[in-house]
């Protein structure tokens, strides 16, 4: 009932049960109850902290200055600039393909959730599909970590070099990677409505910073580049490389953008601590890629403009750091002060730091899903709350390490920067378009959530598939000549392993493979959900004490059934067609009259039943709304309440064929054949004293 409103009794024998959707209830928390999971994270996300969250895991001001070497040395400007608009356009057929899926499913496991449930009913296991595919995201994840504060520690190398000259040692740079990596995993300690905060703010700073540098560094630069050089130069290497021809380092150069724009499957990450997720969550994601792609295309045009002496990019004081040596020859040209190169550089720093830190966010939350579904080794460990923050602590700490530890070949070689820049980007891919091909072939039986692509899914979505293989295909190529031990591209190789070790994790012998207890889904919810309620209008139940609880009357109005008197709660979460005080499953036969018609049999645990006593709340006739549950029960009389110390009763919902229409009255059940009379259930006893047996007439 709605806070506040006073109530008059139809019947001072009775038990009134609220039935339908809790207008309180979030409809994310309505949708992962429907997919039978409880919610544990809070949802304090909303579609702006959602939508930043990606928008800074993208971060353009990362991406493109921490590897613009990349595209340049595979091509220049052409491989730069027209593989920025091929790679945005198919990541945008991607990532509307999934926020489609986020929207139907906003699960915090994000792909690998998404391919469980899209694989069932076809001729791959489900479980095997979500297994795939979280390893190869968990992967991915870690991997994008890794390189985005190897870039933030580079840039800091480059700074410190510009400011004084000192070239970081391998120690240094090793030390600056690991402080990042510790600052990103105290941030993500914060509690959820902290993070959430972070995040708007870390969305704004990327915005601002982005519109800042796209400005700024053509107005600062004294010359200019020309439009011919910018659109249509084209940087042969073949010579200097060694690269077989220039299709090839165009292919190559385009890891440069491609690799910027991954991460945004962040917003589906955080779906369980965002509000309305099934609706924010898709256009957060939708939001983030195209701002990104956006402004990424203005952030490449202005850099390329900009170039002062092409000679010098790889060569100049900045150490071989191409975006850093397009800052510093713009502003020292313009203004030969390091402070203001150091300041102007200070920009895209902070957006690394931010990108950093929502990018542990959202890997923690993958691992604790994952965890959650019985995916990881010590999934119990990643899978804790803290009950302080309300966040994946120790899944955060997880993540952070494991991110150090991959990251630490990238400091002794540029090749293996490029190589963890390639495992990022083909982990994280292939774990986008399984699920999106997983809906193509199970197209019939997806049920789509308030954002849909309609009619040209399958076209886009097939669109995303075939860019998905080609990214995997083109990026474990070598991308440094001669091929040797230490310029190999083992994005190819790190992928493998983690695929054969899935492999043969999931097939061990003995009972011990993944095969055997892997299930791709482990319900946490207590109680089956059902959104739509009856034909989606709430309904009141009037339940007799009497009559073994059985309905003696239904309406659609709240009014016209209810009761003064103290209001009982479940100490669970209640949901919508659920008959709270049942016969156990065991008791329970075909005459046996519950409240509501049910669309399916169903057998669940309920929590023993609390009770919130106010004398002046019973004078008054008012209830506060409880939030949390999703069914609020009224007495006529306060019954007494005993603690029990037993475990969790059965129940079970009866099946009905007929709803009672409004006002009509049930037959009183019949005695059972023995001619005795009924006894209500034990497990309902103790809302009635220590008897036992029907209530007293005081109650």
């Amino acid at each position: 009932m709605p806070p506040n409103e006073k109530a008059t009794c139809a019947s001072g024998k009775a038990l009134c049960v609220e039935l339908g959707k809790n207008p309180a209830m979030d409809s994310g928390e309505i949708r992962i109850r429907q997919l039978g999971y409880k919610q544990e994270l809070r949802r304090n996300f909303t579609l702006v902290s959602n939508a930043s969250i990606g928008f800074t895991a993208i971060s353009i001001l990362t991406g493109i200055t921490g590897s613009f070497g990349i595209g340049w040395n595979n091509g220049g400007p052409v491989s730069i600039l027209w593989g920025w608009v091929i790679c945005s356009a198919m990541s945008l057929c991607v990532a509307a393909c999934m926020a489609e899926i986020t929207s139907s499913l906003p699960i915090s496991g994000g792909p690998y959730y998404w391919s469980v449930e899209l694989a069932k009913d076809t001729y791959l296991s489900s479980a095997f599909a979500g297994w795939i595919t979280g390893w190869l995201n968990l992967l991915g994840q870690v991997a994008l970590t890794a390189s985005v504060d190897s870039s933030l520690a580079n840039h800091i190398s480059a700074m410190w070099v510009i400011y004084n000259g000192h070239v970081f040692s391998q120690e240094e740079l090793l030390l600056c990677y690991a402080v990042c990596l510790v600052l990103h995993g105290f941030i993500n300690m914060m509690s959820a409505h902290g993070i959430a905060r972070f995040m708007a703010f870390s969305g704004a700073y990327q915005l601002v910073a982005a519109v800042a540098v796209i400005v700024l560094i053509p107005i600062i630069a004294p010359q200019h580049q020309s439009p011919e050089f910018v659109f249509r130069s084209f940087e042969d290497t073949t010579q200097t490389t060694g690269a077989p021809s220039t299709p090839y380092l165009f292919i190559v150069g385009m890891l440069l953008s491609q690799y910027t724009l991954t991460g945004y499957d962040a917003c589906g990450h955080v779906s369980e601590e965002t509000k309305s997720a099934d609706w924010t969550s898709a256009w957060g994601m939708l939001m983030a890629v195209f701002m990104s792609v956006v402004l990424g295309l203005g952030y490449v045009i202005s850099l390329l403009f900009s170039i002062q002496d092409r000679d010098s990019l790889t060569t100049g004081a900045v150490n071989g750091y191409v975006a850093g040596q397009i800052y510093y020859d713009a502003i020292m040209a313009r203004f030969a002060s390091t402070n203001v190169v150091i300041g102007i550089m200070t920009l895209p720093a902070l957006a690394m730091f931010f990108c950093g830190a929502s990018c542990v966010t959202s890997n923690s939350r993958m691992l604790w899903s994952f965890s959650r579904d019985g995916g990881i080794p010590f999934h119990r460990l990643w899978s804790a709350i803290n009950r302080t923050s309300g966040t994946p602590i120790l899944a955060v700490w997880a993540m952070v390490t494991f991110a150090f530890l991959l990251g630490l070949p990238m400091l002794h070689s540029t090749a293996a920067f490029q190589a963890v820049t390639s495992i990022s980007t083909i982990g994280l891919y292939i774990s986008y378009g399984i699920p999106i091909l997983m809906r193509l072939i199970n197209g019939k039986r997806f049920e789509p959530g308030p954002f849909n692509l309609g009619r040209y899914g399958p076209v886009i979505g097939s669109v995303a598939v075939m860019w998905v293989i080609f990214i995997t295909a083109a990026f474990v190529l070598p991308q440094t000549f001669p091929v040797t031990v230490n310029t190999l591209n083992y994005a190819g190789v790190a992928v493998g392993i983690v695929m054969l070790a899935a492999l043969l994790f999931w097939f061990l012998p003995f009972g011990l493979g993944a095969r055997r207890w892997f299930r791709g889904e482990i319900k946490t919810a207590k109680i089956p959900f059902d959104s739509e309620g009856l034909g989606g209008t709430p309904k009141i139940a009037e339940v007799s004490l009497r009559d073994m609880h059985h309905v003696t009357r239904a309406s659609n109005s709240q009014s016209s059934l209810s009761s003064m008197g103290s209001r009982m709660l479940a100490s669970t979460k209640l949901t919508l067609l659920d008959l709270i005080h049942q016969y156990k499953a065991s008791r329970a036969s075909s005459s046996d009259a519950a409240a509501v018609q049910q669309r399916r049999k169903v057998t669940f645990p309920i929590r023993p039943l609390r009770v919130q006593d106010s004398s002046s709340e019973r004078a008054k006739g008012t209830f506060q709304e409880d939030k949390e549950a999703g069914a609020t029960l009224y007495a006529g009389k306060q019954p007494s309440l005993e603690k029990q110390s037993s475990p969790e009763p059965n129940f079970g919902i009866a099946r009905v064929p007929n709803m009672p229409s409004p006002g009509s009255r049930l037959p009183p059940l019949a005695p059972q054949s023995s001619g005795r009379p009924r006894q209500a259930p034990e497990d309902f006893l103790h809302l009635f004293g220590k008897q036992g047996g029907k209530p007293s007439a005081s109650s």
